[in-house]
C-alpha cells in the first residue's frame, strides 16, 4: 500500500508543481505497469482518471498564474486532447481569469472534488496493484518498484 500512497502523492505533487513532464512520466509508468494488466473495458476509467488529472493541473497552474505552463501543456498535450470533444472549452482556459468561476472548471477548483479525486484514483490503483503485480514482474531499478518489493517481503513473512 506504501507505493500506491507514494504514487498518489507524486501525482498530486506534480499536479500542484505544474511539472508536466514529471506528470506524464509516471502515468506512463502506470500505464505500462499497471493499466496494461487490467481489461480493454476498463480503458475508459483509466482515461477519465489521466484527464482528471490533467484538468487539476490546468486548474491548479492558472491558481498560481503560471500562465506559460498553461500554454506548454496545451502545446504539448493538444495533438492527444484534440480528438475528445470534453476538451474543446478547456483550449479556453489560458484566456480566462478566476477559473474556478465557469461552470465546466469550477469542480477542480473544489478541494472536496479534488480530496474525492484522489481517493478514488488510490482505491482503484490498490486495486490493480493488489491483483496485478507478481514479485517477478518487479523491476528494481525503479523507485516505486523498491517499494513494491519492500510490499511484498512483508506479506511473505510468517505471522
Amino acid at each position: 500500500m506504501a507505493t500506491v500512497d507514494k504514487i498518489v502523492s507524486d501525482l498530486s505533487v506534480f499536479v500542484d508543481s505544474s511539472d508536466l513532464n514529471s506528470l506524464r512520466e509516471l502515468w506512463s509508468y502506470l500505464e505500462g505497469k499497471f493499466f496494461s494488466r487490467i481489461p480493454p473495458s476498463h480503458n475508459t476509467v483509466v482515461k477519465k482518471y489521466e484527464f482528471g488529472l490533467y484538468k487539476f493541473y490546468l486548474v491548479e497552474a492558472s491558481r498560481a498564474n503560471r500562465r506559460e505552463k498553461i500554454g506548454e501543456f496545451f502545446e504539448k498535450m493538444s495533438p492527444e486532447l484534440n480528438p475528445y470533444p470534453e476538451w474543446k472549452e478547456w483550449f479556453l482556459l489560458s484566456h480566462l481569469k478566476n477559473v474556478e468561476d465557469h461552470v465546466p472548471f469550477s469542480m477542480y477548483g473544489n478541494r472536496s472534488y479534488r480530496e474525492a479525486f484522489f481517493v478514488s484514483i488510490r482505491n482503484f490503483l490498490n486495486v490493480i496493484y493488489h491483483r496485478t503485480w507478481t514479485v517477478a514482474e518487479v523491476c528494481l531499478k525503479n523507485q516505486y518498484a523498491v517499494e513494491i518489493m519492500d510490499d511484498f517481503f512483508s506479506i511473505a513473512q510468517p505471522k
